[in-house]
C-alpha cells in the first residue's frame, strides 16, 4: 500500500490545458506566434491556450464564470 502511495505521488500530474484569458485582444498574435511556442519548447508537456475577450465583454464573461464556480 504504501509503496502504490509514494508511486502516485512521485507521477507527474496532468495538467489538462492551462488557459490564459484576457481582455487584450490585440496581443493575440504576440501570444500564439511568440510567447506559447517558447513556452513550449521549455515545457513540452504542458498545453497552454490564449482566450481573448473584447474589452466590451470582459465584465460579463467574468461575471458568468464567477457565477458557475458558486
Amino acid at each position: 500500500m504504501a509503496g502504490a502511495l509514494l508511486a502516485a505521488l512521485l507521477l507527474p500530474a496532468g495538467a489538462g490545458t492551462l488557459v490564459i484569458e484576457s481582455w487584450r485582444v490585440d496581443d493575440q498574435g504576440l501570444w500564439e506566434n511568440l510567447l506559447l511556442p517558447a513556452f513550449a519548447r521549455h515545457h513540452p508537456d504542458v498545453t497552454v491556450r490564449f482566450a481573448p475577450t473584447g474589452p466590451t465583454g470582459v465584465d460579463a464573461a467574468l461575471a458568468g464564470r464567477l457565477w458557475s464556480c458558486a
